[in-house]
């Protein structure tokens, strides 16, 4: 088997997984999840836990709070919530664990160890103890394997880290799959180095590896561009010359590419 061939069949394999959600409504705010997140990442740092750990922690807590969806969710539960997640997170993909000791201290000790305990219970059980979860970075190499020729240089791939790890952040991405979320964050960080001809190319072969038509992929890339711009307005004015219109010629409403292009509409700035 080619090498293309195999990274196509790994990212149809990570698709398949059944634990490849995605989440449509939850009982809290947009910047309340904002919050969340930044908690998460937040308390994953001071325990030292892998970086992956605290995304992994942010899936189970969106997988598990969808489920709460017409209940009364305060804001101590959600934090418990948060906190379980975590710890479920790093038994799951870490090599220790939080000591129950210092997660009742982060609560101030309004709740006892038990708690947690109790808790992640019915958090397996709500989650159907699916905890393997392919993050947008599992898809990363092989969707790379894909575009043969594509340019990824140090900066390149510390850019597809950055959108990937901003769109962790935004309650919109919830509604792509972490394929699509990877090969997106690939298509915005060719465009913000200049590469704009390999975001041409490869829009089409990487829409059709993530199960996407490419009009969808690109409404992914814009949606990440938006959001970057209203999480770093100060930087997007001092790039305000970057357009990601300008990555793509016009997606016509069958969702293939043309053969020309035509004049690209005015478009956002990203943080580069």
């Amino acid at each position: 088997m080619e090498k293309k061939d195999h990274a196509l069949v790994r990212v149809q394999e990570l698709l398949t997984i059944a634990c490849q959600n995605t989440v449509q409504q939850m009982p809290i705010t947009e910047k309340g999840r904002e919050k969340v997140v930044k908690y998460i990442n937040e308390l994953a740092e001071d325990f030292k836990f892998y970086h992956q750990t605290a995304t992994l922690a942010c899936n189970y807590f969106d997988r598990y709070i969808a489920t709460l969806m017409g209940s009364n969710v305060d804001k101590a539960l959600v934090q418990m919530i948060a906190s379980t997640s975590l710890l479920m997170a790093a038994k799951f993909s870490d090599r220790k664990l939080p000591p129950l000791s210092e997660l009742k201290k982060v609560h101030h000790d309004r709740c006892d160890t038990s708690e947690f305990a109790d808790l992640e219970l019915k958090m397996l059980e709500a989650l159907q103890w699916k905890l393997h979860v392919p993050l947008p970075s599992s898809f990363v190499d092989p969707l790379r394997a894909l575009c043969i020729g594509a340019p990824f240089d140090a900066n390149i791939e510390e850019r597809v880290s950055f959108f990937i790890d901003l769109s962790v952040y935004g309650y919109k991405f919830l509604a792509y799959s972490h394929a699509a979320i990877a090969a997106a964050c690939m298509l915005i960080a060719w465009h913000v180095s200049g590469e704009n001809a390999a975001t041409r190319r490869f829009l089409e072969p990487l829409a059709n590896a993530v199960e996407m038509q490419p009009k969808q992929l690109v409404d992914c890339v814009h949606a990440l561009d938006d959001y970057n711009q209203s999480c770093f307005p100060e930087a997007a004015k001092k790039h305000h010359h970057l357009s990601v219109a300008n990555a793509f010629v016009p997606i016509p409403s069958n969702g293939c590419t043309p053969t020309s292009p035509e004049s690209p509409a005015a478009g956002a700035s990203v943080r580069v």
